[in-house]
């Protein structure tokens, strides 16, 4: 909107009468604004025709009565963006559940034998599981090989006892061997809690399966460590509840400071979140909340002219927008990493020319804008989930093309599937890009001379629904690599995304899941990111809320702001939603003598904005007024009074009164001829 500029006030799009399209618009035209003079003096609306014409003069586009609105709080307009973060809060204990029988699995640490003594101690019976390679079960401790067929036969042996074994318990040490933990410890971790979901899906039984763990989340200042493979544990155990409703469960988490009493208090609490942490015997639960002001900081990252960023998944839709957005802002150096090599440059002519509408042809037009910008644009292909092709990929383009500046991590696998058909080499799939590539990208880059890396992580990391254990699992790697890179002092950046609706893997796979957040356009998208960039926060959820789905978030506690919001847009649904007719009383005169065009108003107004009284003189957006309900109201005073409204009439006569008098002089009425 070029007239905001020109008038030097904040005005967005708000109405059009008519639109005639007569051709293409090539990159450069020219554009005639012509003012209607119906309201000149008007500061709250403009209304224009426009007329679209190229370089020679011919006409491409006319819009006739073109209206915009002025944004009434610009600054508060930029703070509006739905974007959110996590913090964890004290806990607020629940109705305690007593139970009688449980069953440990050990991992040979002496918190698993302190919580048996515990449990021993307040009378419980216990069955302790040692991982072996024969199956031996007498007493109360139980020798079982670490895989399916050796936890089924621990189930089938419960059923026959005549106590109820309400209560599964796996320990998980808290080390990280990162040289490791790609293999052994999602193995002896992931793949171990898996297979013994698999059974727990299979099995008719009324469980309460808790993770314990160590270190698994930042929630302190004093955390100087992230187990990020156990945190991952936390969306095995959110998606295993969602498919399998006779099972509840939970993370715990600790630090050093360990106690069974700690531990025994969580299992007889009613479970309100899906993992909680204790710090110094004190627990806490994690919340989600809305960020009310994004420029709150002074962190903003900055892009350097000719500085090298790369970026996994490149040549994807989500991958090619992001790259755009930095050449938007500076020349840069952009490298585009996939694991396919792309189409030669001497082929892209007869792509834009034969496959015009083609995802290749969309990365080529892209491309060669970005370079009409300024900004330089090469390939390299790698696999970023081979530990050498991503170690000789970062040796090359530091050698050949610059030092790295930015590592931009977009590329990903889609998941799907229930936990019981499962397969950990399908595990290993969708993790091999989010888990192994981040790890490894990190590993063999320059961290002193990278000024940031940023995740494209997924709402699924925290709102996993069925059919997305691995997937949610592997963005939850995300999140915590970057909450470890912030207590590490590095620039990690997380950003979880909801599904995009226009490219991406959830428009590619036809799968876009609105449940929680709703979809989001990448143009939107880009626009949200490059503020969050500027912002200095390092891990953030972006999109649009689903009010109504908003309290059905199981596993996390939802914020004050989130809460509010949830319940205003409820209130805005209900008023759009609201056809009943509803007498309304009117205020505003002493006499209580009002005209029948007021009336007439006062019965519209009230019923669009869900209101039983209303004052002829109240500003139509001091209560509760917006454009939607503006286009509402058009309609129904055009029902009464045939062709006499436009949208800008709803705020250019901002009150009952104004809107009776405009009607009055329209139709030759008496000022005072009132009923």
């Amino acid at each position: 909107n070029a007239m905001s500029l020109l008038l030097g006030e904040p005005y967005l799009p708000l109405y059009y009468k008519k639109i005639r399209i007569y051709g293409a618009l090539p990159n450069e035209i020219f554009s005639y604004v012509k003012m209607k003079d119906k309201f000149p003096n008007n500061s709250e609306t403009m209304t224009y025709d426009v007329t679209f014409t190229d370089m020679e003069g011919n006409v491409l586009a006319v819009f006739q009565d073109y209206s915009v609105k002025k944004v009434r709080d610009i600054d508060q307009f930029g703070k509006e963006m739905s974007i959110s973060t996590f913090q964890w809060i004290p806990s607020t204990y629940e109705e305690a559940q007593d139970f009688k029988c449980a069953v440990i699995f050990e991992n040979n640490s002496n918190r698993a034998h302190q919580l048996w003594d515990e449990l021993v101690r307040n009378g419980k019976t216990v069955i302790y599981i040692h991982e072996a390679e024969y199956l031996q079960m007498e007493g109360s401790e139980w020798y079982v090989p670490n895989n399916e067929q050796g936890y089924q036969s621990i189930f089938e042996k419960l059923s026959e006892e005549k106590e109820e074994y309400s209560q599964v318990i796996q320990f998980f040490d808290g080390a990280d061997d990162l040289n490791n933990v790609l293999n052994d410890e999602l193995e002896q971790k992931i793949c171990k809690v898996l297979t013994l979901s698999k059974v727990l899906c299979k099995k008719n039984m009324a469980i309460r399966y808790t993770a314990v763990t160590e270190h698994a989340y930042h929630v302190v200042e004093s955390d100087n460590t992230i187990n990020k493979v156990s945190a991952m544990l936390t969306g095995l155990c959110r998606t295993l509840r969602s498919e399998k409703h006779s099972i509840v469960t939970q993370c715990v988490d600790f630090d050093c400071e360990y106690s069974a009493t700690d531990l025994m208090q969580a299992l007889t609490l009613q479970p309100v979140t899906d993992y909680v942490a204790y710090r110094n015997h004190v627990r806490y639960e994690p919340q989600i909340d809305l960020i009310h002001d994004i420029s709150n900081t002074n962190n903003e990252i900055e892009l350097y002219r000719n500085g090298v960023y790369l970026i996994t998944g490149g040549c994807g839709g989500i991958g090619i927008k992001t790259a755009e957005l930095l050449a938007k802002h500076e020349n840069v150096k952009i490298v585009l990493v996939n694991r396919k090599q792309f189409a030669e440059r001497s082929q892209w002519y007869e792509i834009l020319e034969n496959e015009k509408d083609s995802e290749k042809a969309f990365v080529i037009r892209s491309i060669l804008h970005m370079e009409e910008l300024g900004s330089q644009v090469y390939f390299r292909n790698a696999d970023i989930s081979e530990e050498e092709q991503v170690k000789k990929l970062l040796e090359d383009v530091n050698s050949e093309i610059g030092q790295i500046r930015g590592i931009i991590h977009s590329a990903g696998v889609a998941g799907g599937g229930l936990i019981q058909s499962k397969e950990w080499s399908e595990v290993m799939r969708v993790f091999a890009p989010k888990v192994k590539g981040t790890y490894y990208l990190e590993k063999y880059i320059d961290a002193e001379k990278l000024d940031f890396m940023l995740l494209f992580s997924s709402i699924a990391a925290f709102a996993a629904t069925t059919e997305q254990v691995d997937y949610s699992m592997a963005n939850i790697y995300l999140d915590a690599f970057s909450e470890d890179g912030l207590i590490r002092g590095k620039k990690i950046i997380t950003v979880n995304w909801p599904a995009w609706n226009d490219i991406g893997m959830a428009v590619k796979h036809q799968n876009i899941n609105e449940k929680y957040i709703r979809s989001i356009h990448s143009n939107d998208a880009m626009y949200v990111l490059w503020n969050i960039l500027q912002s200095g926060y390092t891990h953030v959820v972006v999109g649009e809320w689903n009010s109504n789905e908003i309290n059905d978030i199981s596993g996390i506690r939802i914020g004050h702001n989130l809460q509010n919001m949830a319940k205003k847009n409820a209130e805005i649904v209900k008023k759009e939603n609201n056809t009943k007719h509803v007498p309304v009383k009117l205020e505003g005169r002493m006499d209580d003598d009002y005209t029948d065009e007021e009336k007439i108003i006062s019965e519209i107004w009230g019923n669009v904005l869900g209101l039983d009284t209303v004052n002829i003189y109240a500003n139509f957006n001091d209560i509760g007024g917006n454009s939607i309900f503006a286009v509402k109201m058009m309609d129904l005073l055009n029902e009464k009074y045939p062709d006499m409204f436009d949208i800008t009439d709803m705020f250019s006569y901002s009150s009952i009164y104004q809107l009776a008098e405009h009607i009055r002089e329209i139709q030759g009425a008496s000022e005072n001829d009132y009923h």
